[in-house]
């Protein structure tokens, strides 16, 4: 999912949905504050197709990102940075579709410390790898109604890497690295396997699995599912801002009444404190039911696994920032660095950084998402 260049999960599981933007205080700085209007004035044409990227240029160069580490942990196990963004993929999935083909709570990280440390002696029907790419091709399988028997773990006739074999050649972009005479040589050769490209095997399974009706049906039912509940919320939302509004006019007739109670007279020092003790009451209970209200409009927003594959902020550099649940339950922000947008084969490498350097991350976020908000005309 989290991989730019496997574009079909990205977008299978992002539509009709936005990502959830980090909130901005009021007391954070903005992207015209970056920006400014001296810099507005002389950068090229807004109608130019360069002004968006100037523009960005300006708030990168202003509020510069912290120093990032290089991702070489994930779920515990260490990796080559190069296959982080594989294995955050692969978890990613499985957060999301484990239920539909069986997948035990934390099978998914065993089969990646599996595939980085070896089985050690275990027997090959306990391998936790393969027995996920038998449920994978199981639910491949059955959608497009091949009548096939009980793929084996072992070597044979109806050995699991049969199956797979002749699933990847029916792919030219997959059976070019993977040639289908060497699934005839039985689990030892896909030992042989480098980390990489049993990860790359792993991750075109998955992806595969989203063209069946089981993992469609998921992901539609879910969309529904956060479609009904944000409207819910929105319908709250509206109803508490008509009780403020309510609660504030209430506020001004209780004094109108007040003082022409009084003839005209001013009130009591008193007498207005305990109206305004009233009325601040009433008007605290409509503001925090207005605010539970946002809450919970927020609350949807964390959109459903099944659905949620949008970054946080693409930027001109080619970064993406994102908040994944397989990397400590999207407590820290990764940055997915793709390299040159102009390159034949970008590099890509994944970043987290600390819990100190999160705010200045969320602020780089915020600035730079206001600034490819900007209208011009």
């Amino acid at each position: 999912m989290v991989n730019m260049k496997k574009p079909r999960i990205t977008e299978q599981m992002s539509k009709n949905d936005d990502a959830v933007v980090p909130k901005v205080h009021d007391d954070d700085i903005s992207a015209m504050d970056v920006i400014g209007n001296d810099n507005l004035e002389t950068i090229m044409n807004p109608s130019s197709k360069s002004c968006w990227k100037q523009i960005n240029e300006v708030v990168h160069n202003e509020i510069p990102l912290p120093r990032g580490s290089i991702l070489t942990n994930v779920a515990g196990v260490d990796l080559a940075p190069e296959d982080a963004g594989q294995v955050l993929q692969f978890l990613e999935f499985c957060n999301a579709f484990g239920q539909a083909f069986d997948l035990k709570k934390g099978h998914a990280e065993a089969a990646i410390r599996e595939m980085v440390k070896g089985r050690r002696g275990c027997r090959t029907q306990s391998s936790f790898v393969i027995q996920i790419h038998i449920q994978l091709l199981a639910l491949i399988q059955e959608d497009i109604d091949e009548r096939c028997p009980t793929l084996s773990p072992t070597d044979g006739q109806n050995s699991w890497l049969l199956s797979l074999g002749d699933f990847v050649s029916k792919y030219p972009f997959m059976s070019k690295d993977f040639p289908p005479d060497r699934f005839n040589k039985g689990n030892a050769i896909y030992e042989e396997l480098s980390i990489s490209g049993k990860l790359k095997l792993l991750n075109f399974l998955c992806d595969e699995t989203l063209n069946t009706m089981e993992l469609r049906d998921i992901i539609d039912e879910q969309i529904l599912e956060l479609d009904e509940s944000r409207k819910e919320a929105k319908a709250k939302i509206l109803a508490a801002k008509e009780k403020e509004k309510e609660v504030k006019k209430k506020k001004q007739d209780e004094i109108a009444k007040a003082v022409l109670a009084k003839n005209g007279a001013p009130l009591s020092i008193s007498e207005h404190e305990a109206l305004m003790s009233q009325i601040k009451e009433e008007t605290s209970q409509a503001h925090a039911e207005m605010e539970e209200a946002k809450a919970m409009v927020s609350k949807e927003s964390q959109r459903s696994d099944a659905v949620r594959s949008v970054p946080l902020l693409l930027d001109i550099k080619g970064r993406a920032f994102w908040r994944l649940k397989s990397y400590n339950n999207s407590k820290y922000i990764l940055l997915q660095g793709m390299g040159d947008w102009d390159s034949d084969s970008p590099s890509e490498k994944w970043f987290t950084f600390d819990e100190a350097q999160i705010p200045e991350v969320e602020r780089y976020i915020s600035v730079t998402r206001q600034a490819m908000s900007i209208k011009y005309v």
